[in-house]
């Protein structure tokens, strides 16, 4: 009896010690099950950045600025005045998006420093700081194969893809990179399969490898296809060449523009005609024109309607 009555004292002994402990571990592990780090998925909160696709949290940035520069960055799609290249204008610049449900481009710095700060290059799989850019080209829609064109802190131009790792495609060592406003129709973004490069004053087409595709121009390249290149000497004028360099037309121009697989024309007394480059010849009447923002092209189901000054003056036929 005595026995049992020892027992039973060291059984409430240990339900008085234990029994505490059990409810309140119980307690904190309901409390942690029930609990949400960011229950409104604001983009901002609590020092960090974060990141939704639906409902499924991808990840958060750890802000250095939270009070005050914090954000997703945004591209610098500005057009160079040094350069004539004919790139996509961006009506109404937007924020770089996440790539690969992985990738973000942030800026965290102060107010006073905003105008100068890097790109950050974060991988939100990883938790890491990758690098940091001092530019980043998208155009606004994008490049095909998430290609995107950077400088580096140095002022030097490359070529990144983000796929399950950022890939150099082209080294930062060009003075310029850029692509001409060409869109996938695919894909809807601007294609990347040729780009134009300056380096030491020397333009090239490349593909998006860096691997070149024509040969040296001193002149600048305005504009290209997969066949020609529209070339600016000095003087203004324009010409045309293959990407060898042979020159196509003898004569040069005041504009020279690619539309589908024709050329649109103003010639040096200011009259404006298509030629097209499959046939080598002019198939429209010329037009006088104060430039080309007098020209307006609309494809429709009976061709191309041709207006000059906001007049249908033709309408061209095209195959199919």
């Amino acid at each position: 009896m005595r026995y049992r009555k020892s027992t039973l004292c060291v059984i409430i002994v240990l339900l008085v010690f234990f029994l505490p402990i059990t409810i309140f571990s119980t307690t904190k592990a309901i409390q942690k099950a029930l609990y949400v780090e960011n229950p409104n998925h604001e983009f901002k909160y609590n020092n960090k950045l974060y990141f939704y696709d639906g409902e499924e949290l991808l990840g958060t940035y750890p802000c250095l600025n939270f009070t005050e520069v914090c954000e997703l960055a945004t591209p610098d799609n500005k057009p160079d005045p040094n350069i004539i290249l004919k790139e996509y204008e961006v009506s109404n610049p937007t924020t770089i998006p996440i790539i690969n449900s992985r990738y973000v481009f942030v800026k965290d710095t102060t107010f006073e420093n905003v105008a100068t700060s890097s790109a950050i290059l974060y991988d939100l799989t990883t938790n890491q700081l990758l690098i940091k850019y001092n530019k980043v080209k998208n155009y606004g829609i994008g490049l095909d194969n998430n290609i995107l064109i950077v400088q580096d802190n140095n002022g030097k131009y490359g070529v990144i893809e983000l796929a399950d790792n950022v890939i150099a495609r082209i080294p930062y060592e060009y003075d310029y990179i850029g692509a001409s406003s060409i869109i996938n129709p695919e894909t809807n973004k601007i294609s990347s399969t040729k780009l134009v490069t300056l380096k030491d004053n020397i333009w090239q087409i490349v593909d998006s490898y860096g691997s070149v595709l024509s040969t040296n121009f001193e002149n600048d390249i305005y504009t290209y296809n997969d066949t020609y290149i529209v070339l600016k000497q000095k003087d203004n004028q324009m010409y045309l060449t293959n990407y060898s360099g042979d020159v196509i037309l003898t004569d040069t121009f005041k504009y020279l523009d690619f539309y589908e697989q024709y050329l649109l024309v103003i010639d040096n007394s200011n009259n404006f005609y298509i030629y097209n480059l499959q046939i080598s010849q002019r198939i429209t009447n010329t037009y006088p024109v104060n430039d080309i923002n007098d020209v307006i092209l609309n494809n429709t189901d009976n061709g191309i309607e041709l207006l000059i000054d906001n007049r249908v003056v033709e309408i061209i036929k095209t195959e199919g």
